[in-house]
């Protein structure tokens, strides 16, 4: 049984000689897509300047019981508050969502041109709507998914993003410096945690605070200690996103 409450943290760093993001191609309403003539880089990675490594997705990949000991009141399943997916410039402004699967989405449009999102997962209903400019359409998951599945947009096809819809709070999404932070785990179990990025999909070969791990489809445990931070660095050859 578990023993109390621990914090899962860390941070993904992409190390070796760092990797270019591909230029996109903006073929349609380049006024709008590519103001100015910019160029629009791939999202496919983001790396940092300190080599830390944005939108990886952390989460407990086992089944736990939804009340204490196991589940923290405040990670608890049930969560309603509507979650935002915007777009803005041809590009979604998140890149991974990660979200409770009883958390409605607002699927936003905020550019002066049309957009038809697109959602293909392999466990709640599909999704494909034209949401107007500067309008929005509602999107209520059903069920928890295994894996992230992919957004796009059918009018701009160079536009793309995944959600993940989970039971639990018991996921993270690493910030632009590469961190992210799981609190209020159980304590005193072994956890098992799966870990995805986009280009990669699920990480495997890595080195965790010094030593190399191989994580079977992404997948690694840990026993965390009651009140304490277990802190991962996890670094990543940069040869995965040549």
């Amino acid at each position: 049984m578990p023993t109390g409450w621990a914090t899962l943290s860390g941070v993904f760093k992409v190390v070796g000689d760092r990797p270019s993001a591909a230029p996109l191609t903006i073929d349609k309403d380049q006024a709008v897509c590519a103001p100015g003539g910019r160029p629009v880089l791939s999202q496919e990675f983001v790396i940092g300047p300190d080599g830390g490594l944005a939108n990886v997705l952390v989460f407990v990949s086992q089944k736990l019981p939804d009340e204490e000991p196991w589940t923290h009141s405040e990670s608890r399943s049930g969560k309603s508050d509507e979650v935002l997916f915007d777009q803005k410039e041809c590009v979604f402004l998140t890149r991974l969502l990660a979200l409770q699967y009883t958390q409605p989405i607002r699927i936003k449009n905020s550019d002066p041109v049309g957009h038809n999102t697109s959602l293909k997962p392999k466990k709640n209903p599909a999704y494909d709507q034209t949401i107007p400019s500067n309008a929005a359409g509602l999107y209520q998951p059903k069920a928890e998914e295994d894996q992230p599945f992919p957004v796009a947009c059918a009018i701009h096809p160079w536009m793309k993003a995944y959600m993940i819809t989970r039971r639990n709070s018991y996921f993270a999404v690493t910030k632009p410096d590469g961190s992210f932070e799981i609190p209020n785990l159980p304590a005193g179990v072994e956890l098992e945690f799966r870990v995805w990025q986009e280009r990669t999909n699920f990480l495997q070969e890595v080195t965790v605070n010094g030593a190399s791990e191989k994580w079977a489809k992404g997948r690694f445990k840990r026993t965390l200690t009651a009140g304490e931070t277990t802190s991962l660095e996890v670094q990543i050859p940069s040869s995965l996103f040549q």
